[in-house]
C-alpha cells in the first residue's frame, strides 16, 4: 500500500480512517462505559504493562486492548513521501491523533494490511518494551479495510533538528547533554543486540526527543518501513560513531574541555 501510495509524488495523501469529529456512540453498554473509564484512568501509555499485572481472563484483556480507528480524532496526516520536516512525521501513511477514550495525542503509522505478510517479522518490535526506544502502545484496526495501525508516543523534535538549531545560532551544546546521547544510545542499541533485534544504520534523524527521554525510532517507523537487513554489532557502532563525531565537531571550538579529546577519541575508534 505504501508502495502505491509513494508512486503518486509528493502530497498529502487521502486515505484518511480516522475522522476529524468521530461520531460518538450515544448507545454504549456498561461494558463500553467500563473500557472507557479504565483507558482514561490508565492511558495507551501504561495499559498493557498495567494488565500484565492483573489475572484478568484473556476474553477481558482482549476486549479492553482491541482499538479501532472510530476511537482516535485525527489532528493532521503527513505527506506520501520521507518528509520528516513536516511535523516530525517520515514515512506514509502517518497521522497525529488524539485517543478520544484517554484524550492524549499520540503518533499513528500504518502496520499492515490482510493480504501482507509482515506480521510475523513485526511482532519483535511490537513488544518492544526499553526507556530509549520507540514503543508501540497499542494496535488500531480499521475496520471497513482490516488495516492495522500502531499506537506511538508523539515525537517532540529530532535530534537533528535540534542539533541544526544549535549550529545555526552558534549555540553551545551542554556536555551533559553529549554524555547523555551516548550513554541513552549505547542502552538502547544494547537491548537490541540482546533480544536480536536488526537495525539498520542509523543517524540524527532516527533520534527523538519524546517526553523529555532520547529515544531511538522504532524498527517499523524506519524509512522505507524495512528493517530486514542483516545487520551486525559493528553496523550499531559505526552509526553510533558517526552521530558522536558529529557533535563533536560543534564542540571543538566551545568551551567544552573534554571536546577535542573526544573527537580524537571517535576518530581513532572510526578508523578501526
Amino acid at each position: 500500500m505504501e508502495i502505491l501510495f509513494e508512486s503518486l509524488g509528493p502530497g498529502v495523501h487521502c486515505y484518511s480512517p480516522f475522522l476529524k469529529s468521530p461520531v460518538s456512540d450515544t448507545s454504549l453498554n456498561l461494558e463500553e462505559l467500563c473500557k472507557s473509564v479504565i483507558l482514561k484512568c490508565v492511558t495507551l501509555r501504561r495499559l498493557s504493562t498495567a494488565l500484565k499485572k492483573l489475572p484478568l481472563p484473556k476474553r477481558l484483556l482482549r476486549f479492553i486492548t482491541e482499538l479501532t480507528t472510530s476511537d482516535f480524532e485525527k489532528i493532521e496526516c503527513a505527506p506520501f513521501s520521507d518528509a520528516f520536516s513536516f511535523n516530525f512525521f517520515h514515512r506514509a501513511l502517518t497521522y497525529r491523533v488524539m485517543c478520544v477514550l484517554d484524550g492524549q495525542e499520540y503518533m499513528i503509522t500504518y502496520g499492515y494490511s490482510p493480504v501482507e505478510e509482515h506480521k510475523l517479522d513485526h511482532e519483535q518490535w511490537v513488544n518492544v518494551q526499553h526507556k530509549n526506544v520507540m514503543c508501540i502502545w497499542a494496535s488500531v484496526k480499521d475496520t471497513s479495510t482490516e488495516n492495522i495501525f500502531y499506537v506511538y508516543d508523539q515525537p517532540s523534535v529530532s535530534l537533528e533538528q535540534m542539533w541544526s538549531v544549535f549550529c545555526e545560532r552558534d549555540l553551545p551544546i551542554p556536555e551533559v547533554f553529549f554524555w547523555r546521547v551516548t550513554a541513552d544510545l549505547s542502552e538502547a542499541l544494547k537491548y537490541m543486540l540482546l533480544n536480536g533485534l536488526q537495525y539498520c544504520h542509523f543517524g540524527l534523524d532516527n533520534i527523538f526527543i519524546v517526553r523529555d527521554c532520547l529515544m531511538l525510532e522504532n524498527g517499523l517507523l524506519r524509512k522505507r518501513t524495512k528493517c530486514m537487513t542483516c545487520v551486525t554489532e559493528q553496523n550499531m557502532i559505526e552509526s553510533i560513531v558517526c552521530i558522536l563525531k558529529l557533535l563533536l565537531q560543534s564542540c571543538t571550538h566551545q568551551n567544552f574541555f573534554y571536546a577535542q579529546i573526544s573527537f580524537s577519541l571517535v576518530n581513532v575508534i572510526e578508523k578501526k
